[in-house]
Parts: C-alpha cells; sequence; structure tokens
C-alpha cells in the first residue's frame, strides 16, 4: 500500500519530542470540540495536564515568555 502512496504526509506523534503533530485528523465540523472533560481528582488530574500542554503546543498563538 506503500507504494500507493497510502499514510503519505502522516505525522507519527512518537517520533516528536513533545509527542504531538499539528496533524488534524477530525473533518472540520468536529474540530475544536472538547469531548472529554477530566476533573482535578486522582489520576483524571494528570490528564487534564496532559491536555492542557498538548492544547498550548498546537495553539498557534503560544507565545514564549
Amino acid at each position: 500500500m506503500k507504494n500507493i502512496g497510502y499514510g503519505e504526509g502522516y505525522k507519527y506523534a512518537h517520533n516528536f519530542d513533545d509527542k504531538v503533530t499539528d496533524m488534524t485528523c477530525l473533518p472540520d465540523n468536529l474540530a475544536g470540540r472538547i469531548y472529554y472533560k477530566p476533573t482535578g481528582q486522582g489520576f483524571e488530574a494528570r490528564l487534564r495536564q496532559r491536555l492542557d500542554e498538548i492544547r498550548k503546543i498546537k495553539s498557534p498563538h503560544t507565545s514564549s515568555p
């Protein structure tokens, strides 16, 4: 399938330092929605922190101090 271009342009997140790419995988009408809102309790607090980090990495308007 590789010889017919399958997967061309795909960015494997694990190959990047932050484990995040700038790829968009959702259709435009679904992009930007929040489907999961972790609480600040238990393990969900760690998930919430990582999701915040990912949003900052993917945000084109993030400025560095």
